[in-house]
């Protein structure tokens, strides 16, 4: 849709200069890209949400199954199950109120400090 400028005088409406047209459509495509990144960051909060409680979820199941296990367990095999279970709370917990770029900064040092897990 073209822009138009008034005239001094409010008679007919003349096109805009290409300067103002370029201004007007910079400042829509900030408005969407912000619109945009709105949305991203619900998304993203609702899915790692999501993911932390599913996580959480596999937590209490592990640290159950050791509970079960301990009487049993003459390998010492529920006392590992419960440290994974305790790691997985505990990622959980961190994963919330995290951003998305906390999280990629996270998995970037992750990366360089263990090479051999990629």
């Amino acid at each position: 849709m073209p822009t138009f400028s008034e005239d001094t005088a409010g008679a007919q409406p003349r096109p805009a200069s290409p300067g103002e047209a370029l201004h007007t459509l910079q400042d829509n495509a900030k408005d969407l890209l912000g619109t945009a990144r709105e949305h991203g960051t619900e998304q993203f909060g609702s899915y790692r949400d999501s993911a932390a409680e599913q996580i959480e979820n596999l937590a209490k199941t592990a640290s159950a199954a050791a509970e079960e296990l301990q009487d049993k367990d003459t390998l010492g095999i529920s006392h590992y199950i419960s440290d994974i279970a305790e790691s997985l709370s505990a990622f959980a917990t961190s994963m919330r109120g995290k951003s998305a770029e906390e999280m990629l900064q996270q998995a970037g040092r992750l990366a360089r400090e263990n090479p051999a897990l990629l």
